[in-house]
């Protein structure tokens, strides 16, 4: 998905953008610095052209210039993460990996997999899910309803829910049979 428009309009004001999206004090005093040097140029340029010398106004221009360029550039290219979009394509798919060794029964092997998996994609819930089938599968029961429990609080578990309520029920079975 190509980034909104709106939010790169920022970057066209030096300092701007991280004010706005961050509210970071520093970024606010580089608006104002810019913002000072271009309107006192504009003032020095068309109003009182004789306050300062050519060269002076000249040379100002070319460090308002300069200012802005680096400070567009340098806010077009952090952006992506100002705004908590980069994203983390993982090198190696541990995710299939793991459940490639789930379905093997080597249960081990996935929980080290899916774990990685986890590690990289925190918020994955697919991978959660399999951890807790897993850790249901190796009778560590109260660390599966745990893993449940946190899992059932997530946003982006909405999708799996039948998946979990089926998962606690068949760890709520396994439970009862292990217990004498």
């Amino acid at each position: 998905m190509a980034p909104s428009i709106y939010p790169r309009i920022l970057c066209t004001l030096p300092g701007l953008a991280p004010a706005w999206l961050l509210g970071y004090p520093l970024a606010l005093l580089e608006l104002l610095a810019f913002t000072l040097l271009f309107n006192s140029l504009l003032i020095a340029t068309w109003i009182w052209p004789n306050w300062s010398p050519v060269w002076v106004v000249r040379g100002g221009w070319g460090l308002c210039l300069t200012f802005w360029l680096v400070s567009a550039l340098h806010a077009w290219w952090r952006l992506p993460k100002w705004l908590g979009r980069t994203p983390r394509i993982p090198q190696v798919d541990h995710f299939l990996q793991a459940q490639a060794e789930y379905l093997q029964g080597h249960w081990f092997e996935a929980e080290a997999l899916v774990t990685k998996r986890l590690t990289e994609c925190p918020g994955d819930s697919e991978a959660a899910l399999l951890l807790a089938g897993i850790l249901r599968r190796t009778k560590r029961f109260q660390q599966a309803s745990t893993c449940l429990m946190q899992l059932r609080l997530r946003e982006s578990a909405a999708p799996w829910l039948v998946e979990i309520e089926r998962e606690q029920e068949l760890l709520r079975q396994e439970t009862e049979e292990s217990d004498p």
